[in-house]
């Protein structure tokens, strides 16, 4: 709460932290030492990639430096450099081919509402009922994200027709549109990649929604505003309007369609 962390990154480093206790040769705080630290971190170095070495080393960073109050045991600990490779996106067609391997009606209407809103996928799980506005076809977030900024997104009349299909099989009285977690759905994605020759994930169709709005003309600063991004220029923050008004005639005006 004090760090303003979201939920998911608070259970990530609490997994991490305990990871750690789990493996270190010394068993009390009192003992443990830099050297210590040092060979434990050894094994992401050898194993596992830069970005996980990255992931652990803030996790122990957070619970050392800021929690514990004892900096000195991890404060020459670098980061390790991640060399950039541009991402691809998936084309329309894999996207399409994709979507009609889907086994549930649940998956299909999350896939849809990835592929439309540019949400993430957390926030997508995050959603409930009432952030939904039918009428506009308006996602309002109601649930606060302190380390994300998240602005009004939209949903197509693809989605919509599924998103409704999909609540008129739900018996629950659950205010989440998705009851269900990430893991759940990395897994149902990763099924469906291995059985057909189209690999996506969930993230992927935040980066074919992104690609796509700009291939229909929609401005750098509103496709940064779809998908939550801070804006990055002058301009785009303090001298565009980002009312829901505007925006959703900017999101209708593009016309997105994923299945057609």
């Amino acid at each position: 709460m004090d760090k303003q962390l979201r939920e998911n990154t608070a259970k990530e480093h609490v997994r991490a932290i305990k990871h750690f206790w789990e493996n270190a040769s010394q068993h009390h705080i009192a003992h443990i030492t830099v050297s210590d630290i040092r060979e434990y971190l050894s094994f992401y170095v050898k194993k596992r990639t830069r970005k996980t070495y990255n992931n652990v080393l803030c996790s122990l960073r957070r619970y050392f430096r800021d929690y514990l109050k004892l900096s000195h045991l991890v404060e020459f600990f670098e980061f390790a450099d991640i060399d950039y490779i541009p991402p691809i996106a998936p084309t329309d067609q894999e996207v399409r081919i994709f979507y009609a391997h889907l086994p549930t009606l649940r998956l299909k209407a999350m896939f849809l509402l990835l592929a439309t809103s540019g949400r993430r996928p957390h926030e997508v799980l995050e959603l409930q009922r009432q952030d939904i506005d039918w009428n506009s076809r308006i996602l309002k977030p109601t649930k606060s994200n302190p380390t994300k900024k998240v602005y009004f997104s939209f949903f197509n009349d693809e989605c919509e027709g599924v998103l409704k299909e999909y609540f008129e099989t739900r018996t629950d009285d659950d205010a989440r549109i998705f009851t269900t977690n990430i893991n759940h759905i990395d897994k149902a994605f990763k099924k469906v990649s291995n059985g057909i020759s189209v690999k996506i994930t969930p993230k992927d169709l935040r980066l074919w929604f992104a690609c796509k709005m700009a291939d229909l003309g929609v401005q750098d600063r509103y496709v940064d505003a779809f998908c939550g991004r801070v804006p990055k220029s002058v301009l785009a923050r303090h001298y565009t309007d980002y009312s829901p008004q505007r925006l959703k005639r900017i999101y209708d005006r593009a016309n997105l369609k994923v299945l057609s």
